[in-house]
């Protein structure tokens, strides 16, 4: 997987836990961290942050036994959609 910090990445559940990680947190993932080498697997990894909820989970970078990497969505721009800032600040300004 070649991915940087800041990449958005579509993943696969490959193992049960992986399915049910998907299921929980959704099939998209900005990378958070790269590390060339953690113990965990042997080798390089990447911190991945769910776009859904914000859970953060490792990820090995070959061959990992949860997940599979799909396919880039690199860089997509990351913003809260205008009807979400309305509501947040509505709610900040009737406190």
């Amino acid at each position: 997987m070649d991915a940087i910090v800041g990449d958005v990445i579509h993943v696969r559940g490959i193992s049960q836990k992986g399915k049910n990680r998907i299921s929980e947190h959704g099939d998209l993932w900005e990378v958070v961290h790269c590390s060339p080498h953690v113990a965990w697997c042997s080798g390089p990894a990447v911190v991945l942050k769910s776009i859904a909820t914000g859970y953060e989970r490792g990820m090995a970078r070959q061959g990992d036994t949860d997940f599979e990497f799909r396919w880039h969505v690199s860089q997509v721009e990351r913003t809260v959609p205008q009807s979400a800032q309305e509501k947040n600040n509505d709610t900040h300004s009737e406190s």
